[in-house]
């Protein structure tokens, strides 16, 4: 069973709802966003059994889902949280490249330019950061050039790769990795 076409957005709309309610930051207070998101699923679930809204194909994959769109980086988390990953790029929205085992991969990720854009709002809010994305790939270029065990090529507002900046991880790196990195 497949979890019909609009129901991820509907649930992705009311998670964002409640967590502007409630006043949440989802990248400081991932528990509080993650016990909303839960009950969200769950009550959506009980009502699919009325019949009322469309089943659930696997609750928890949607609470995962939806954890990822809301509190951390989309469609790109399920790499960031891959530890066979050790590199992650941009080129254009529509290509989303990985690295594994030193064997780059284009994957099936294909992006918005407004899903980039959010990225990119993430990315500098989990810095602590607020600015444009050219001054993003500055500050992770800066970064980088300091820890360049850490993995995300800068690229310039068009998503094409920063000339001279091959980068590679042997850990994975999530928004809280960023933070550090981009404090240093």
């Amino acid at each position: 069973m497949e979890t019909p076409a609009g129901v991820l957005d509907a649930l992705d709309a009311r998670v964002r709802d409640l967590v502007r309610r409630d006043r949440l930051d989802p990248q400081v207070q991932g528990a509080l966003v993650r016990s909303l998101v839960e009950t969200v699923v769950r009550e959506h679930d009980q009502l699919s059994l009325t019949g009322r809204v469309a089943a659930l194909a696997d609750p928890q994959a949607m609470v995962a889902e939806l954890m990822a769109r809301v509190a951390g980086f989309g469609l790109l988390q399920p790499y960031l949280d891959d530890p066979s990953v050790e590199e992650v790029w941009i080129n254009e929205p529509s290509q989303v490249f990985v690295a594994r085992a030193g064997r780059h991969e284009l994957t099936t990720t294909v992006l918005t330019s407004a899903q980039v854009d959010e990225l990119v709002e993430r990315m500098l809010k989990a810095s602590g950061r607020r600015g444009t994305s050219r001054f993003l790939s500055k500050m992770i270029a800066i970064a980088l050039a300091r820890q360049p065990s850490r993995f995300l090529s800068p690229t310039d507002e068009a998503g094409t790769p920063l000339p001279g900046r091959e980068l590679r991880a042997q850990t994975p790196c999530g928004s809280s990795d960023l933070r550090s990195t981009l404090e240093t």
